[in-house]
């Protein structure tokens, strides 16, 4: 097994050349590289080194195509779709607002865990490989498949036995100092660190290994300004959080908004903290927001402020 350390620019070049077509050095730590979709489109991301972390982003408006340009106009439809295909794209890749104006993205970040023992080592060129395939899945779910959001990504994941990983990670975060807790279904649930509310992260089982979802107390009502200015609030603090991923639940009158995080069964100890430090600021950075935006007024003012009022598309 390989170790999840700062490799060369000779070692990610190599590993990225497995999962890619090309890949081409971009400047000190940085490499940019082309995955192919369909016979005739691909997606170009950039992946960087950065104080401890890989970082990817892969902008979703780079194909000139008269169907790519249409399909990147960022409705309330497009936006609710990358919300809710936030919580089944594999890798830890997440559908992002970022820029200003906002544009659409993919991106991800994986922590680098240095000085671990031989048998907490990572497969570095697995995590690619299953980040290239979150990549993949998304780009082509954007550009093809948009008209059908309940399809957006295909089958949601069945979650595979787990049992064990539970254990670990319930192990793992009471000696970190986290509050853990069995809830009346018998899911685990961590506590998170906020002062002015209280949050738990669920635990749940996935096919890669576990997911920690929030749910937010603030829902929005079926009000389309206030139902777009919060998936545009969300999205864009996906983009300055690292490793949390924003995701919906569709209600009968509002919508549940919930903060995600997900890693494989073989994470490290590490990586579990990050992850929770990662909802932990995601809750503080958007739970009085998105209560704010249940306003109209408030809402449409905030979206003219961030080029994605009605007027601004």
């Amino acid at each position: 097994m390989s170790r999840l350390f700062i490799p060369s620019k000779t070692s990610i070049g190599d590993l990225l050349n497995r999962h890619a077509v090309s890949v081409e050095a971009a400047g000190q730590q940085r490499w940019q590289f082309h995955l192919s979709l369909r016979p005739e489109a691909g997606l170009d991301a950039m992946l960087r080194v950065e104080r401890g972390w890989l970082r990817i982003a892969a902008p979703l408006d780079g194909d000139a195509s008269p169907e790519a340009a249409d399909s990147c106009r960022l409705s309330d439809d497009r936006l609710q779709a990358m919300l809710a295909a936030n919580a089944r794209l594999p890798g830890g890749v997440k559908f992002v607002l970022a820029d200003d104006p906002p544009r659409a993205m993919l991106a991800a970040e994986i922590p680098f865990l240095a000085d671990q023992d031989e048998d907490e080592d990572l497969e570095l060129d697995d995590r690619i490989g299953r980040l290239c395939r979150g990549l993949r899945r998304g780009a082509l779910g954007w550009r093809y498949r948009i008209a059908e959001p309940d399809e957006f990504l295909g089958a949601v994941h069945r979650p595979a036995p787990a049992a064990r990983a539970e254990r670990r990670f319930e192990e793992i975060c009471r000696e970190l100092g986290w509050t853990v807790s069995r809830r009346g279904n018998g899911r685990l649930a961590v506590r998170l660190d906020l002062r002015e509310a209280f949050y738990q992260a669920q635990v749940e089982a996935t096919d890669e290994g576990l997911r920690l979802c929030v749910a937010l107390e603030q829902s929005v009502a079926d009000v389309d300004v206030c139902r777009r200015a919060a998936d545009v609030l969300l999205l864009s603090a996906c983009g300055a959080v690292r490793m949390a991923a924003a995701t919906v639940v569709e209600g009968e009158a509002s919508r549940q908004y919930r903060w995600e995080a997900a890693f494989a069964a073989a994470a490290q100890p590490t990586e579990w903290g990050h992850a929770l430090s990662a909802l932990t600021i995601a809750c503080q950075a958007t739970a009085a927001e998105l209560g704010a935006l249940e306003d109209p007024v408030l809402a449409e003012t905030y979206l003219q402020l961030r080029g994605m009022g009605r007027t601004s598309l």
